[in-house]
Formats: C-alpha cells, sequence, structure tokens
C-alpha cells in the first residue's frame, strides 16, 4: 500500500527541487552553501527517482492481480 502515496511524495519532491533551484540562482557562485544546497537537490532526486519507481511497481502489480 505504500504506493499509493507515491504521487504526494513526488509533489513535495517538486516544490523542494523548485526552491533549491531559486536559491542557488541567488547564492553566488563560490558561496559555501551553494554546495549543502547542492546535496539538497541531489538528495531529492534521488528520492524523486525512487517515488517513480515505487509508481513503476504499483502499475506492474496491479497488471498482475
Amino acid at each position: 500500500m505504500v504506493w499509493l502515496y507515491s504521487h504526494e511524495i513526488s509533489d513535495h519532491i517538486t516544490v523542494i527541487m523548485g526552491n533549491t533551484d531559486l536559491i542557488q540562482d541567488f547564492l553566488g557562485t563560490h558561496s559555501p552553501v551553494r554546495k549543502h544546497v547542492g546535496e539538497v537537490a541531489r538528495c531529492a532526486r534521488l528520492i524523486g527517482i525512487a517515488a517513480s519507481n515505487i509508481s513503476s511497481l504499483k502499475e506492474h502489480v496491479i497488471q498482475r492481480e
């Protein structure tokens, strides 16, 4: 039943990624914070991929039933 919420995870990840993009736009190129914001964006992308995989698994399970 975990897959029921994969779209909700994707919605939140989209917000996180959008906000990290905005933060990076406002930071200077050499800002020490930039590295940390980039790490948040990287982790958000990985969680987004996991949510997508969960959603794909759901479709596979439903087709088999």
